[in-house]
């Protein structure tokens, strides 16, 4: 089974999602985040990670657990 990279489509908002349904699924993944630093109504500083790429998560894999990773739910679309 020949392996290859994905770039999977997410759902609005579900990349973190989509890692944590591969992680279980023990399929390799790559979805680097990033710090964002803002401001709460309250004034208080807050830091929240998100994704480097929206919308996206790429997968290492062969078409058998490409087909699982779209099976989650969270995919859109995807490209090999």
């Amino acid at each position: 089974s020949e392996e290859t990279w994905f770039a999977l489509y997410t759902l609005a908002r579900f990349e973190k999602k989509l890692m944590r349904q591969l992680l279980d699924e023990n399929i390799p993944f790559y979805g680097p985040t990033i710090a964002r630093r803002y401001r709460s109504p309250q004034g208080r500083l807050r830091t929240s990670m998100e994704p480097l790429f929206p919308n996206y998560v790429f997968m290492r894999g062969d078409n058998e657990q490409r087909y699982r990773a779209v099976c989650t739910g969270s995919v859109s679309r995807w490209m090999e």
